[in-house]
């Protein structure tokens, strides 16, 4: 992230994940900035496989488990319901809502950086950019990913998004 470029708010989630890589931005900015919490930007609810690996759903878990990881792992979420958690219109009901709040509070001139999580990020871009379908797929951003997006706000006050970029470590490009 450029420190050249101010960064207006810092939004994360209510997880403390979340909550500490935000506070450790808004500490190397090295400047005062906002930081602000939106719970409807939280990691989708995996129910019964929090905490679990792969190896131990497919071990142990139930039918119902077992099918449900075979679909999160075909990398289409649209199609997953997590046993005792979310499903994908849920997940994507509760990041909508969350992100069109966020939108409605700071201007299209405001730069807001969002520390968010794997899946939700997924949805968050799917909403973003609708015509990117592969954006559902499975997508993997590593933890120290940063994607950059340029929202604007057309002549009658609806938000859209002109141009993504995933930054990896040696800064992959636009996608």
């Amino acid at each position: 992230m450029k420190k050249d470029k101010k960064v207006d708010v810092i939004i994360h989630s209510d997880m403390t994940r979340s909550r500490q890589t935000a506070e450790i931005i808004a500490h190397e900015l090295g400047y005062s900035v906002e930081l602000v919490e939106a719970a409807g930007l939280r990691e989708v609810n995996v129910g019964t496989f929090a905490g679990k690996k792969e190896k131990e759903i497919l071990e142990k878990g139930s039918r119902e488990d077992k099918m449900a990881l075979q679909k999160f792992l075909s990398g289409d979420i649209t199609k997953v319901s997590f046993p005792g958690g979310e499903n994908y219109q849920q997940a994507s009901h509760r990041v909508s809502k969350s992100l069109k709040e966020i939108l409605k509070k700071h201007d299209d001139k405001s730069r807001i950086v969002i520390v968010g999580h794997g899946n939700s990020n997924r949805i968050a871009l799917s909403i973003m950019f609708p015509q990117e379908i592969e954006l559902l797929k499975k997508v993997n951003f590593s933890h120290e990913s940063i994607i950059e997006i340029d929202a604007k706000v057309d002549n009658i006050g609806r938000p859209y998004f002109e141009r993504m970029r995933v930054k990896d470590g040696g800064d992959k490009g636009v996608v």
